[in-house]
């Protein structure tokens, strides 16, 4: 098996595991924005990594989700709708997650609704990619 397509599956799993925590925590009402929030972008960047290790196409290492997106639009994947919305989970992958002030102040907020609406829409889209490496 080619080692793109190993390492592309294994992220892919990653993404679903983060996307299932972040899904958990949403149950609780009470749980901190920034704690969801922190799974639901690594979700979203192993959803990505995974994309592109089944092209493959080469990426840095960065939390920084306009980034990652740049780098698959530039190597001409095609990205779902809104896909660039993406990049407003990026603090909750460092920032939020590290600087206890900006945490621990209530001003950190995210819509639920809209974190499971982009969580399923990028990693149905990290799973078509790959589908279709396989096929190739």
């Amino acid at each position: 098996m080619n080692p793109s397509r190993e390492v592309a599956r294994a992220l892919l799993e990653k993404a679903r595991g983060d996307r299932q925590a972040c899904y958990a925590l949403m149950l609780d009402p009470t749980m901190l924005a920034w704690l969801v929030g922190f799974h639901a972008q690594q979700a979203v960047e192993k959803a990505v990594k995974s994309a592109l290790a089944a092209v493959p196409i080469e990426y840095l290492r960065t939390h920084y989700l306009s980034a990652r997106l740049a780098f698959a639009r530039h190597g001409g994947l095609s990205l779902p709708p809104d896909t660039e919305e993406l990049s407003l989970l990026t603090p909750f992958g460092s920032a939020f997650r590290y600087d206890d002030e900006l945490a621990a102040d209530g001003s950190v907020t995210l819509d639920r609704a809209w974190v499971q609406q982009r969580l399923d829409r990028i990693i149905g889209w990290a799973e078509t990619i790959g589908d279709q490496q396989v096929l190739v």
